[in-house]
This record gives C-alpha cells, structure tokens and sequence, in this order.
C-alpha cells in the first residue's frame, strides 16, 4: 500500500497536480492576507508580516487543494467509466466539502490560536469563510470536470457476449497459424490457443502481424499479441491505460499504454461496428 502510495507521489501526474495547487495556494494566500486591507500593494510588500502571512495561508489552501485532489483520484477510480454518478456526487459533496471546510475551520482555529486569537472573536467569519467556501466548491468543480476528462464516460459494456450465446460463433482457429495470444516472456516468445495451451512461438511478433493480418490482430509495445476474439472484457485503469481481460488464462497482464490507448479502442470499436453490421 505504501508502496504505491509513494509511487503516485512521485509520478510525472501528480507532481504536475502538485505544481498547479502551490500556485493556486500562492495566490489564494495573496487574496486571503490582502482582502479588505487598505494599504497599497507596494506598502504590503515592504512587510516582513505580510510575507510569514502569505505563507501560513498559502500552506492551508494548499492542503485544502489535496485533500480534495485525494478524494476526486479515488473517486475517479471507484466510478472509473460511469461518470458523475449520485453516489459519486453525494460522496463528493460529504468528503470533498464539508469535510474540507470542517478541515479548514481547524487550521484556521490553529493558526489564531498560535497568534493568542479565538477564532470566533475574529473577522473570519465576516469577511474571509464566504471567498473560503467558493473557493472549496470551485475547486472541487474543477478536480470533477479533470477526472471525467481523463476517464470519459464508458456509452458501452465491451462485453462480447456473442461468444456465448451459440457454439458455432466465433470459430475458434486451429492450430498455431491463428493464435489467441502471442506473449513475450524473458527472452522467449510462447503462443496460447483459444483454450489456454501454452507453445513455444520462434516468429517475430511484427512478422506474425504482418502475416496475421491487423484485422484480427493488435500488438502491444511488441511485448503481446493479441486475437480480437480473446478479448472478454476492457477495464480503463488509471490515466487512460486500458487492461485487457482474455478469455484465457495468461501469467501477467495485458495493458495497453496510455499512448496507444487512442488507437486501440478506434480498432476495437471498429471490430464492435462490424460484427454488429455484419
């Protein structure tokens, strides 16, 4: 658990999240120090206070922003191809809101309290909670519209039921002329039928695709190639990776990367729109 943890902290996505929040914090921290005060800017910036102010503030929007961006990715994930939901809606509103905002009111009621202030004896809740409780919505309006963006809603079940609803379709090949998957393991290639059997394969992938032809066929990163009618089921994983559930059973999984993901559901909805037409 924790591994993967420190693995998303460290991947080029969140780091890009993370960018994009501190500046958002920066500026959120510059309105918060700066609204209904009366000098001028200039006279601000010559403040040691204004500074230490901005940050104390900067530092909580900040943590704001993530714990929103915590419970979006999981959500994201939960609700992965569904859209916005009403169970997704109603959770985010629990965790992503006013769980927020409680959150906020501690660090707030925190950082008067390190200045010798109780917190509803200040201005806070006059002047600053409004702007606070936009700024939360805004922000998880936002992290909403970028995850369905990433992982669009799903208008299809990819499920080929065709499969199993008759014994003469699909016609299963025979033989290794047309396997089911061809996959490379260490240094060596093996090729499974349409019943899971396990054989030694000596051709080049990109030579069994050009001799199998595309049309049946997709090859992935020149690691696996896989037959159209082995294909059970599509799972969108995080950021665009689609996993590819077989009909047969292989020791590692088949993902298609975030790059050729495009690719591979044009190719795949294409084999949908024919065996529907055809």
């Amino acid at each position: 658990m924790l591994k993967k943890v420190f693995s998303h902290l460290r991947s080029k996505f969140f780091l890009r999240i993370l960018w994009i929040s501190a500046l958002i914090a920066l500026l959120a921290g510059h309105f918060i120090v700066t609204h209904g005060r009366r000098e001028a800017l200039s006279e601000l910036l010559a403040m040691p206070s204004y500074y230490y102010s901005v940050v104390y503030s900067a530092l909580i929007a900040l943590v704001l922003q993530l714990a929103i961006y915590t419970v979006s990715y999981k959500l994201s994930l939960k609700y992965n191809g569904k859209g916005l939901t009403f169970s997704w809606g109603i959770r985010q509103f629990f965790f992503g809101f006013v769980m927020v905002l409680l959150l906020e009111l501690f660090l707030a009621a925190a950082l008067f309290a390190l200045h010798g202030l109780w917190l509803p004896e200040t201005a806070f809740f006059r002047k600053l909670f409004g702007d606070i409780v936009l700024f939360v919505l805004v922000i998880n309006l936002g992290h909403i519209i970028y995850f369905m963006h990433l992982n669009p809603v799903v208008k299809h079940t990819v499920r080929l039921v065709v499969q199993k609803k008759t014994e003469s379709e699909p016609v299963l090949p025979d033989g290794m002329e047309a396997p089911a998957l061809i996959l490379k393991c260490g240094e060596g290639l093996f090729a499974y039928d349409f019943h899971g059997n396990k054989t030694g394969w000596v051709e080049p992938i990109n030579a069994s695709l050009k001799r199998l032809g595309q049309n049946d066929y997709y090859s992935g990163q020149r690691h696996w190639m896989v037959h159209r009618l082995a294909i059970l089921e599509l799972e969108n994983i995080s950021v665009k990776r689609v996993l590819l559930k077989l009909n047969i059973q292989v020791p590692c999984e088949i993902i298609v990367s975030r790059r050729r993901s495009p690719e591979f559901k044009v190719w795949y909805d294409n084999l949908l729109f024919d065996r529907t037409t055809g």
